[in-house]
């Protein structure tokens, strides 16, 4: 008896792409977080201004007041270009996949709920409170 794979190579390909994407953003984001642990509101922030808050780790710039002696060594160069490059191929991916799985009906067929699934959902659901002969068995 020969095993059906269950989703085609195109969408099991996308789902490992995202999956590594997605610890490439957290490694690159903490690094960035690292280089400036400080947090603001709106569209600028940098040193001179006021921080919206700080996480109190120590930062690898020396003009990020942190109350460390230290400053760590920066690594902000390569962990934003990660971190960039990575969200532009999550997006190529996910378009991709989505594309995909419109042209093949692929959301259709095994994402969404067949008819007989949503009837037999729709006996569960009630919206009057059970009788007492139901309530007790």
């Amino acid at each position: 008896m020969t095993r059906m794979p269950r989703h085609v190579g195109l969408v099991r390909i996308t789902h490992w792409i995202t999956t590594l994407c997605f610890f490439a953003l957290l490694v690159s984001g903490v690094q960035i977080v690292i280089s400036h642990p400080r947090f603001y509101w709106g569209e600028d922030g940098n040193v001179l201004m006021p921080a919206l808050f700080s996480l109190p780790i120590p930062a690898s710039r020396g003009a990020v007041q942190t109350g460390y002696d230290y400053v760590l060594k920066d690594q902000n160069g390569w962990s934003r270009y990660l971190h960039f490059q990575t969200g532009w191929i999550v997006v190529a991916t996910g378009l991709l996949y989505v594309g995909y799985g419109w042209r093949s009906r692929h959301f259709r067929q095994n994402l969404l709920p067949t008819a007989s699934v949503l009837s037999s959902f729709r006996q569960h659901l009630r919206f009057t409170r059970p009788t007492t002969a139901e309530a007790q068995s």
